[in-house]
């Protein structure tokens, strides 16, 4: 009977084993969420005929997220028009404390549905990337984050 007992304390220790083996393997990373504060200025001129004309738009924001996931992030960007939407060749990179700054071109309409004073949305999106906290060494997935700011755009 001794040997039955024996036996089964045996089984329940490695089916226990297994067990543990198989949760902690399928875990994985750990996964960041995060979001994107945006503020779009535009920069205006006025041309020889008095007209306001939009030049380019400063881009300043911050990503706010677990402190892992903040520095060297590449945020893309895209205008929404009314004539429609766009993105950017230009990004930016967030620096450690998660700030960004990026100067962009003004946005580009087609000359018959351009109207003065146009509000124009700009998305600003942080890519996915994987990271490792230096303190723990535990792996992280920094989440895609985004976020959006409003303008106004003058032909």
């Amino acid at each position: 009977m001794r040997k039955v007992y024996a036996a089964t304390a045996l089984c329940a220790v490695a089916i226990v084993a297994v067990a543990a083996a198989t949760g902690a393997a399928a875990k994985g990373p750990v996964k960041v969420h995060g979001k994107v504060g945006v503020l779009a200025t535009p920069t205006s001129a006025t041309d020889s005929k008095g007209k306001i004309k939009t030049t380019s738009v400063t881009v300043t924001g911050k990503l706010k997220t677990q402190g892992t996931c903040l520095g060297g992030r590449k945020i893309e960007f895209i205008y929404v028009t009314p004539a429609g939407s766009y993105s950017l060749s230009e990004t930016a990179t967030s620096a450690r404390n998660g700030k960004f700054t990026a100067t962009l071109p003004a946005p580009v309409w087609p000359a018959t549905s351009k109207t003065t004073g146009s509000a124009v949305t700009l998305s600003a999106t942080a890519v996915q990337v994987n990271r490792k906290d230096t303190k723990s060494g535990q792996k992280a997935k920094c989440l895609e984050a985004s976020g959006i700011g409003d303008f106004t755009d003058y032909a």
